[in-house]
């Protein structure tokens, strides 16, 4: 398996083993698709699961995309000012995941004063950018604005 922290020198939140005095943990299942919900969603362990037999675990960003979402992270075209930045078509939408485009209020999705962050995953027919020279739909590590979402949000550098 990958490394979470493959931005050790900027990634701020570590991962290490649970302990029993643990209020809050993320346990890694094996199951058909790769998930994870947004935040905590109660007290106690939240899964993140994994195709472990599948591309996920070889692609590390991936992976750590899973867990920027157990770590309170929302999408990128989410954003309230998401407008200002894509087009969303909503004709290449696949029915019944129109919902993954709605625009968020900012109590709900933080922009956290930082700009849209092309390079987080999309559908590259799905979403247009406004600004024609930026190219979107980088998967490979987290993204520069990625790593400094995770700074502000968890005060640390």
């Amino acid at each position: 398996m990958v490394s979470l922290d493959s931005n050790s020198a900027s990634f701020c939140v570590r991962f290490r083993p649970k302990t029993n005095d643990d209020e809050y943990f993320i346990s890694i299942k094996n199951g058909s698709q790769y998930s994870s919900y947004v935040r905590r969603v109660y007290r106690g362990g939240q899964s993140v699961t994994l195709q472990m037999k599948s591309y996920c675990v070889d692609h590390e960003a991936t992976i750590m995309h899973e867990f920027m979402h157990a770590l309170d992270f929302w999408h990128e075209q989410l954003r309230p000012d998401h407008d200002d930045y894509v087009t969303i078509n909503f004709n290449n939408v696949q029915e019944g995941s129109e919902h993954n485009f709605n625009k968020y209020l900012s109590d709900v999705k933080d922009t956290l004063g930082l700009p849209y962050d092309y390079n987080s995953k999309n559908g590259l027919t799905t979403i247009i950018t406004k600004d024609r020279n930026v190219r979107i739909g980088q998967r490979y590590t987290l993204s520069t604005n990625d790593i400094a979402e995770i700074q502000r949000y968890y005060q640390c550098s």
